[in-house]
């Protein structure tokens, strides 16, 4: 099976390092990301929307207000070491460790300091006891990521995925345990604390003795700089994250939902939708994660070979991404029902809307991969700045009356904004690296399932099945036929 995912990408213009590391982090993150899934589909129907809710809002307000504990050190990092010779990673490796010190102890204590200002008036001693447990996890995550600097800065993403499926396999038992034992959020929430601080020890001690071990040394112009080469990621994954992540919480603060049960309901409809799209979404950022330290190396070494391989992916991802979405969309009510069950039928117009954000997000992925490979995050940055602003914007005007529609609608229109404004940056930067003959007739492909599905979209299981069916029987074959056949030298 690998040897044949390994064929597989290799055809698809990859290097053999860079496929293998593809399919490294494509099946740790596939195995992680479905554990998730399967733990999170059991959670919902055992916890209920409202309660579901709950938990939703526990874990994004712990990730929007723990944004120190990484502010694009990783990026950055990653970025740096892949540049530099061997003897230097030690003294390098220990100013991560030491800024990331840093950077936790600031984000935890801003998490706590939070829930004594008005955004903690009228939470309960529950959900404030559970934000703390998570912030703790979150810690612990933060320090994990050390270890993935140091394996993928050097490209051995198997490590990072071991440890990644190790996390998973933990939590998931746990989890499991406290839901059939009875037992409450907080037991689940404790089960992912415990997880994070095994996998964080285990990941490191194995960085130290395969990589490099950090050594501890207070450089402080070394520590500025390190701090300024992260801080235009950190920026970009500030405005990720808040339209990542803000949705739930804009629900809770915003939404004119009849009584707090309510608000809570409308947080776990809309979270049940958010779980599926976001685990499809770990395959460009696998690929891309994969594709990264090879991209950025490639830009200082061989334009050419940079192009190459950005627009081989991004060809594949073209060819890849409607279909998901159109998945989505088409099966909507079969897709909810077959994964939460009945009680969850305010998510299918959701799922409805919310079903785009996944091409658009294959397409927009590649395209801030390259700019940021290439020294040019500053452009990523002022475009996730300004989708966030959208957002942020249209989440005031939609979520207060709409509530999770709202919040969808909000996050397609924002999505759509970041693939036109990554589209525009690529293009004024790199010019055409397109192969726009390849890229029209997979639109006009695409746009004629698009099409077929509209208008077959109340019309019975059968006929939507067979359209669909089709259309993929037809992708895959241009697929073979347009995707080279011979790996790049």
């Amino acid at each position: 099976m690998k040897t044949m995912a390994n064929k597989a990408l290799n055809r698809a213009g990859f290097q053999s390092k860079i496929a293998r590391n593809s399919i490294f982090l494509l099946g740790g993150e596939g195995l992680a990301r479905t554990l998730n899934l399967i733990v999170s589909i059991i959670l919902a129907r055992h916890l209920g929307p409202e309660r579901l809710g709950i938990y939703t809002f526990v874990l994004n307000y712990g990730v929007l207000l723990g944004l120190a504990t990484e502010f694009g050190l990783s990026r950055a990092a990653i970025r740096d070491m892949a540049r530099l010779p061997g003897d230097t990673l030690p003294a390098a490796a220990g100013n991560v460790y030491i800024l990331r010190t840093l950077m936790c102890a600031v984000a935890y204590i801003a998490i706590a300091a939070s829930l004594l200002t008005p955004l903690g008036h009228g939470m309960s001693a529950e959900r404030q006891q559970l934000i703390l447990l998570w912030a703790l996890s979150l810690v612990f995550q933060a320090f994990t990521r050390n270890s993935e600097i140091l394996f993928q800065s050097q490209e051995r993403m198997q490590f990072n995925a071991a440890f990644l499926v190790l996390n998973r396999l933990i939590a998931t038992a746990l989890i499991l345990t406290a839901i059939y034992t009875g037992r409450g959020l907080r037991a689940v929430v404790c089960a992912n604390l415990f997880a994070d601080a095994v996998v964080c020890f285990v990941a490191n001690a194995a960085a130290f003795r395969t990589i490099a071990r950090p050594r501890f040394l207070w450089d402080a112009p070394a520590l500025r700089r390190l701090f300024r080469l992260a801080t235009p990621f950190g920026l970009q994954l500030v405005a990720t994250q808040i339209y990542f992540f803000a949705d739930s919480i804009m629900i809770y603060y915003i939404f004119r939902g009849a009584t707090p049960a309510a608000v809570d309901r409308e947080i776990g409809i809309y979270g049940a939708v958010a779980k599926i799209v976001v685990t499809l979404q770990f395959i460009p950022i696998s690929v891309c994660s994969a594709l990264y330290p090879a991209l950025s190396r490639a830009f200082h070494e061989d334009r050419d070979r940079m192009n190459s391989l950005f627009a081989r992916s991004f060809n594949v991802f073209a060819l890849a991404a409607i279909p998901l979405g159109l998945l989505l969309f088409s099966f909507r009510s079969e897709v909810i029902h077959a994964i939460y069950g009945n009680r969850y039928d305010e998510s299918i117009p959701i799922l409805k809307i919310s079903a785009w954000s996944i091409p658009l997000t294959f397409l927009a992925i590649p395209l801030g991969n390259l700019l940021a490979a290439s020294d040019r995050q500053r452009y990523v940055t002022y475009a996730s700045f300004t989708n966030a602003a959208c957002f942020i914007i249209l989440g005031f005007l939609l979520i207060p009356a709409h509530g999770a529609w709202g919040a969808a609608v909000a996050m397609v229109a924002m999505i759509t904004l970041n693939l036109a404004l990554c589209l525009y940056f690529t293009l004024s930067q790199f010019g055409n690296i397109f192969n726009l003959t390849l890229l029209g007739l997979l639109a006009a492909v695409h746009a004629t399932a698009i099409a077929s599905l509209l208008l077959n979209d109340t019309a019975p299981l059968s006929t939507r099945a067979i359209t669909f069916a089709v259309y993929l029987i037809v992708v895959v074959a241009l697929g073979y036929r347009i995707v080279p056949r011979t790996s790049q030298p």
